[in-house]
């Protein structure tokens, strides 16, 4: 009984996200996504590996290049319409 509820029930559900949920294909690229973007996102990644290896410092200057690239994809996004 309860699995005949639940197979009904993640039929339901699963033909409701067909429905209503859009497809979007594997190497979909996001409308906001720039060159400039890109650029920021691969410095931020450069900068978290480096504070990795760093063993993760709080203070200095290797946490502030990785506190810094992150803000900068910040407001690069807030300036996008």
């Amino acid at each position: 009984m309860i699995n005949d509820i639940t197979k009904q029930l993640l039929m339901f559900l699963n033909c409701c996200a067909m429905t209503y949920i859009p497809k979007v294909k594997r190497n979909f690229s996001r409308p906001f996504c720039t060159e400039e973007l890109s650029g920021l996102k691969k410095a931020s990644m450069d900068a978290h590996d480096l504070w990795k290896l760093c063993d993760q410092p709080r203070f200095g200057i290797v946490n502030k290049i990785r506190l810094r690239a992150s803000t900068d994809i910040n407001v690069h996004i807030e300036k996008l319409p």
